[in-house]
């Protein structure tokens, strides 16, 4: 049997950038994993799952397909929130 679970990051939002990094290095961010333009990006509202003990949000970034899908367990739910309405709604 396999399971899938989700890995760990730090998510630095700044005035310029999304930032994503390695969350696996014991307490301190590791390695660059993802660098995305801010004022390219979207979020969908913040959603409650699992029982309410989850946030999540999908991100969209301007001229992609796909999105990015971004969960905040209960530990960060409220991060979550404060992520999600500090970017532009996606419509």
């Amino acid at each position: 049997m396999a399971t899938v679970t989700p890995r760990p990051m730090y998510l630095v939002l700044t005035n310029q950038r999304i930032l994503f990094f390695d969350g696996n290095r014991g307490g301190k961010p590791g390695k660059l994993l993802m660098n995305l333009p801010r004022p390219y990006v979207t979020a969908s509202a913040p959603k409650k799952t699992f029982l309410g003990l989850k946030v999540v949000t999908h991100l969209t970034v301007e001229g992609q397909e796909g999105a990015l899908k971004v969960d905040f367990p209960v530990q960060t739910r409220a991060d979550g929130h404060r992520f999600a309405t500090a970017l532009p709604v996606t419509r």
